[in-house]
């Protein structure tokens, strides 16, 4: 079999599950409910928040030419309206490690985890999700859009049972019910500041 001279190989993470230390999001805070139905909390994970670099000296060394990582919404926004420059930067350095290497960086901006705010206000179930995440989007993208290779929004298909309009929602709330129902009331009885979870789940 051949492929295109242009075919693209890569590798691909979500920064919850790789980058260690993302207390700001709702993940973070349901791993560190009592009880919880995370059977290990993320901790540092794979420290690649530190340890970047190496992971992307395996990639290379592996023969792969992109890297599709996800930006921590929670990072960037870990407040409403209150961006952190830090964390644009370590993601542009992160970007700036993978041209180093000849691999193309490709971003995600949204791998299922979301900031404790967003989720406290029902998460992609709220009627200002779009707002929000346009606004995280183009602040997010005015830093960083000009050095990557490629972008996607979301790291799910965006195809509902009704539409692609509900396509988030019924793919997050589907796991969110398989999951999260037999513990839902042992986490808000554990004040779990995610009480909209309920809005979610009806």
């Amino acid at each position: 079999m051949t492929f295109p001279a242009d075919f693209v190989w890569g590798a691909a993470t979500a920064a919850h599950q790789v980058e260690g230390g993302n207390w700001n999001s709702d993940c973070w805070a349901l791993e560190s409910a009592k009880p919880s139905f995370f059977v290990e909390h993320s901790g540092v994970a794979c420290d690649q928040f530190a340890r970047y670099g190496d992971d992307l000296a395996i990639l290379a060394g592996l023969g792969l030419n992109t890297y599709r990582f996800s930006i921590e919404w929670a990072r960037i926004e870990p407040e409403e309206g209150a961006f952190s420059q830090q964390a644009l930067d370590h993601y542009k350095r992160v970007i700036d490690a993978c041209w180093q290497r000849n691999i193309q960086p490709m971003a995600t901006f949204h791998h299922f985890t979301n900031p404790r705010w967003v989720a406290r206000d029902g998460g992609w179930a709220d009627d200002r999700i779009v707002e929000r995440f346009a606004r995280y989007s183009a602040v997010t993208a005015a830093s960083l859009g000009g050095e990557l290779a490629y972008a996607a929004a979301h790291d799910l298909e965006l195809q509902g049972a009704d539409g692609p309009e509900d396509g988030v929602l019924v793919a997050h709330a589907g796991l969110a019910e398989d999951l999260h129902r037999p513990f839902l009331g042992e986490l808000v009885e554990a004040g779990l500041e995610l009480l909209a979870l309920e809005r979610v789940l009806g």
